[in-house]
């Protein structure tokens, strides 16, 4: 198989267990709260916040490993 196309499979499994790292986190912390299971509103806030931070986290980390790798398999294309 061609390398790059080895690095850009690679490059899907990373973002495709990051992308289930980040969803069973935001579900960890988001679902009690749609259940309405917290007692108090702050920690309701906090625990929606946090799974927005965790989202905001996993975009720039996907939008990171994506430029970079990508742009050095891209680079090693062109020098060819």
């Amino acid at each position: 198989m061609d390398r790059a196309f080895k690095h850009l499979v690679g490059l899907l499994t990373v973002v495709w267990l990051l992308f289930l790292l980040a969803a069973s986190s935001i579900a960890f912390l988001v679902k009690p709260v749609l259940d309405m299971q917290s007692s108090s509103t702050l920690v309701s806030v906090v625990r929606t916040l946090a799974g927005m931070a965790v989202f905001g986290l996993w975009v720039y980390i996907w939008h990171k490993i994506t430029e970079i790798w990508l742009y050095k398999i891209l680079l090693k294309r062109d020098r060819t």
